[in-house]
């Protein structure tokens, strides 16, 4: 039967299971990573495809979680207030779950009362004391030590100074929170920088590269010469080209996904 557009008089949607909180930004369940950030369903590591409105309902299913959620609400949630056939919903319901493996153990059909996603979900964000609420939809860089290669007479510390000074510039980027990380980093950000530094005479050479933790990819990588100057000089230089750098690609990144939904929703 064909949807109609739900008006004022519509009942509220029942609130989403209070221990999903909409300030997490990745969900987990089962051997799926879902981050809100970059839209994309993982799997072990590899990229689940989904189409925009199978992503929504997938969304909208797992903060319900461990609920029954009806077709009717299901709509609004999706779809607001467009008028779709209810058919849609039944066609992006196979879609996602052939994408989860067609397993009932992951959404569940509740005759005559709609679906409840019943895989356990582990928000991340609640995870980690270091998430904050006010930005869910922030972007975490972890920032790793930076490594000497060969001998650096000029900067025996440079990798240990670089680190603090990198910190404090990121973190002046809107929509940006950024932490120190290990040298393999964590699954609790979702973007690692890691460096190198070498000495060549009066040169030094700087390798860095941009690494996604969801999945191992290199997201930039550059490599690039500095005069040799004083500690504290050298440290703002290479600050600065680097909050550039991660300034744009922060950009472009949010810009690509703003324009692919947009198309997406044209399509539908």
């Amino acid at each position: 039967m064909a949807r109609l557009l739900i008006g004022s008089l519509a009942p509220p949607l029942a609130a989403p299971n209070p221990d999903l909180s909409a300030e997490a930004a990745r969900f987990r369940f089962g051997d799926f990573r879902l981050c809100l950030v970059q839209r994309q369903l993982w799997r072990n590591g590899e990229p689940v495809p989904l189409t925009p409105r199978a992503l929504d309902l997938l969304i909208a299913l797992v903060r319900c979680s461990g609920r029954v959620v009806g077709r009717e609400e299901l709509l609004r949630r999706v779809w607001g207030e467009v008028s779709v056939h209810d058919s849609n919903l039944t066609v992006n319901l196979c879609l996602l779950r052939r994408a989860l493996g067609n397993r009932e153990r992951i959404i569940a059909t509740v005759p005559g009362r709609g679906y409840q996603f019943v895989a356990p979900v582990i928000p991340e964000a609640t995870q980690t004391a270091t998430l904050l609420a006010d930005d869910p939809a922030a972007t975490w860089l972890g920032v790793a030590p930076f490594q000497s290669v060969g001998e650096s007479p000029l900067y025996p510390v440079l990798g240990t100074a670089l680190g603090p000074a990198l910190v404090a510039a990121l973190a002046r980027i809107p929509g940006l929170r950024v932490r120190p990380s290990g040298a393999h980093g964590g699954s609790e950000v979702d973007w690692r920088l890691e460096g190198w530094y070498q000495q060549l005479e009066q040169t030094v050479r700087i390798t860095a590269q941009l690494v996604r933790t969801v999945d191992g990819g290199v997201e930039w990588a550059e490599r690039r010469h500095f005069a040799a100057a004083e500690l504290f000089e050298l440290q703002d230089r290479i600050a600065a080209w680097l909050k550039a750098v991660i300034r744009s690609l922060l950009a472009g990144v949010r810009a690509l996904g703003a324009s692919s939904l947009a198309a997406a929703e044209r399509q539908q």
